[in-house]
């Protein structure tokens, strides 16, 4: 499977390396010159079983199925927004926290998620998953803790989409 991830920081060096060491390549679309591609040269020795990793610019066509938005969530609509008419039959991967980490507040009304909100600004037939927010860079980029294989918790609607 081809994946996207949108953001170049440690939760995207995380996923990219669970995902490439499962035989899945890897595109990396980072808004600071040069960090895609520095994090792209830096995750080649991770790629099993044919799989790649590959830098591009914000501007560069989105064509993977599935699409991780490895991003603080204040810029996670936003960047919805921005990629919108490329996501349309998509599974979008929310892997925020909606959170005021100066506050520990949440940044979204009761009643809704951050999840919530994205799948709202979402083009039509996007599917928006939520994943990874229960689990730090550093275990991704390990694969265990304690010796133990890690678990990702997932949620969604759509059973396939997961």
């Amino acid at each position: 499977m081809n994946i996207t991830i949108i953001g170049t920081g440690n939760m995207a060096r995380g996923i990219a390396t669970r995902a490439l060491a499962g035989g899945h390549s890897v595109m990396l679309v980072g808004h600071e010159a040069g960090k895609a591609e520095g994090l792209a040269n830096d995750l080649q020795g991770a790629a099993q079983g044919g799989a790649s990793v590959q830098a591009a610019t914000p501007d560069a066509p989105i064509a993977s199925p599935v699409i991780v938005l490895a991003v603080p969530y204040p810029a996670a609509i936003p960047i919805v927004q921005q990629y919108s008419d490329e996501l349309a039959g998509k599974i979008i991967v929310d892997i925020t926290n909606p959170i005021d980490f100066s506050t520990m507040s949440p940044v979204v009304a009761g009643g809704t998620s951050g999840a919530e909100e994205i799948a709202e600004v979402a083009p039509a037939g996007a599917r928006v998953v939520k994943a990874f927010n229960t689990t730090f860079a550093g275990t991704l980029v390990a694969g265990q803790v304690a010796g133990q294989p890690l678990d990702v918790f997932i949620a969604g609607d759509d059973a396939e989409a997961k």
